[in-house]
């Protein structure tokens, strides 16, 4: 039977780290980039338009939410200052229980990185293939 063992002094914390929050955005901006330069030619651009603004506003509503909580909550407490690595081997508070940092990262990064980067490898398979198509 394995036992368990316990790690005393790990950080516990119910926010994600901001450099999560980052990554988050930066993979959203490389799906909307790699919607306007690979398939730009292909769909009305009212289409790239719309699916910018959706995700404009996906975005950014969340983080001006954010902005304003902080400003809010930063008068009353000091700012948790917690260093990326020591949040990843950490633990992490959700409503159904603790997780480990790092396994949180991977499941709200996943999803997002999954889109991002699949449809950059859509793009860049569609743009051989185009290319391809043009020599034979």
């Amino acid at each position: 039977m394995a036992k368990r063992v316990v790690r005393h002094n790990r950080a516990i914390s119910n926010t994600l780290h901001p450099y999560i929050y980052a990554a988050m955005a930066g993979l959203l901006v490389v799906y909307v980039l790699s919607a306007w330069i690979f398939f730009h030619g292909q769909y009305d651009d009212i289409a790239l338009a719309v699916v910018t603004g959706f995700f404009l506003m996906a975005a950014g509503i969340p983080f001006l939410i954010a902005l304003t909580w902080r400003r809010r909550h930063a008068e009353a407490e000091e700012p948790d200052n917690v260093s990326f690595s020591d949040w990843a081997t950490g633990e992490f508070e959700t409503s159904t229980g603790r997780r480990k940092g790092t396994d949180a990262l991977v499941e709200c990064l996943l999803p997002i990185a999954a889109v991002g980067l699949g449809l950059l490898a859509f793009g860049i398979i569609f743009y051989i293939s185009e290319v391809h198509s043009n020599l034979v």
